[in-house]
């Protein structure tokens, strides 16, 4: 008799945020800039890479204090 267990393994869906580009505003050196979120494999090495001070700041705690917001895009009325 044969007894084998077989697991099928898949991999947790990420949360949905929106495509694009996000305008962020760096904690550490309080400059504004544009930048793609950068995925990583969990939430917490989801997040932006500061131009100017090269700072990684997690999407989730940036999203708390209000410093990233998806790009506007420039619209013409």
């Amino acid at each position: 008799m044969c007894t084998a267990s077989v697991a099928i393994l898949q991999g947790m869906a990420q949360p949905s945020k929106a495509d694009g580009p996000y305008e962020v505003v760096c904690p550490h050196c309080n400059k504004q800039f544009e930048a793609q979120l950068l995925s990583g494999g969990s939430d917490r090495h989801q997040g932006f890479k500061c131009p100017h001070c090269r700072l990684f700041i997690a999407y989730a705690r940036a999203e708390e204090q209000d410093r990233v917001e998806p790009h506007q895009s420039s619209q013409q009325s």
